[in-house]
C-alpha cells in the first residue's frame, strides 16, 4: 500500500532534483517522505525497545537453567543485539533528520 501511495503522490509531477540529495523528497509528496523517513527509523526504535523488554524480563529470570542443567545464555546475545540496534537507530537517524530538515527549511 505505501508503494501505491508514493506511486499516487508522485502522479503527473515531472520535478527534478536540484540537490541531488534524496529523490523521495522531490518525487513524491512532503507527506510520503515524511512518513518514508519516520517510518524507518521508528522500525528499530520499535525492535530496540522489544529487545530491551526481552532483556529486562530475561535478567528477572536469569537464574532458572535450561533443560540440559546448564546457565541460560542468552542475556550476552541479547546484549550484543541492543546495542546493534540502537548503532542502527543512530545511523539511520541522522540522514533522516537532516533529510526532514531540508523538507521543512525548503517547503517541498
Amino acid at each position: 500500500s505505501t508503494l501505491i501511495w508514493a506511486g499516487l503522490s508522485a502522479w503527473d509531477d515531472n520535478t527534478m532534483t536540484s540537490t541531488q540529495h534524496c529523490a523521495i523528497i522531490s518525487s513524491t509528496s512532503k507527506a510520503f517522505s515524511t512518513f518514508h523517513f519516520i517510518f524507518d527509523v521508528l522500525g528499530y526504535v520499535i525492535s530496540f525497545v522489544s529487545l530491551t523488554t526481552v532483556y529486562i524480563i530475561h535478567k528477572k529470570y536469569s537464574n532458572v537453567t535450561n533443560s540440559y542443567g546448564g546457565a541460560n545464555k542468552r542475556g550476552s546475545h541479547l546484549l550484543t543485539y541492543m546495542v546493534m540496534t540502537f548503532i542502527d537507530i543512530v545511523l539511520c537517524a541522522m540522514p533522516s533528520v537532516v533529510i526532514q530538515l531540508d523538507v521543512c527549511h525548503d517547503g517541498v
